[in-house]
């Protein structure tokens, strides 16, 4: 669940998951509907490159939203990753972006026509500059 929430997983984040949730007390068995609070992880580097972007194939307008989007996304899809960010026209938000960010935007937008169709109906092509995005974390 770690990897899927953050995009990578560490034994900080774990060691974060764990203290703070308290109320389980075996994180090998995790009993299904049981809530698991995960907390906000700094970003470490700049989560993208100079001209890099982000192919985003749904997007939430909350983290109980995206979360849902997260555990029904099918498994057979490309791998993607929970990504808040914020921008100056949407404010908050939470996307389920690609697992690999594409170089350029030119990258970006043959990447968008690869997508299956039913991804690609709702995908779109976000970054740094277009959108004066403000990645929270990768």
């Amino acid at each position: 669940m770690i990897r899927r929430v953050y995009g990578f997983f560490d034994q900080e984040i774990l060691k974060a998951v764990m203290q703070l949730n308290p109320q389980i007390s075996n994180f090998n068995a995790i009993e299904v509907g049981k809530v698991i609070k995960f907390p906000p992880a700094p970003v470490r580097t700049d989560p993208l490159p100079k001209d890099g972007r982000y192919l985003q194939v749904l997007q939430a307008n909350s983290l109980n939203e995206a979360t849902k989007l997260l555990r029904t996304y099918p498994n057979d899809a490309p791998p993607v990753f929970l990504l808040p960010y914020w921008t100056p026209a949407e404010g908050l938000r939470f996307g389920l972006v690609l697992k690999d960010c594409c170089r350029d935007q030119q990258t970006a937008e043959a990447t968008l026509t690869a997508l299956p169709p039913s991804l690609a109906a709702r995908a779109r092509i976000i970054g740094k500059e277009a959108d004066q995005a403000v990645f929270m974390v990768k």
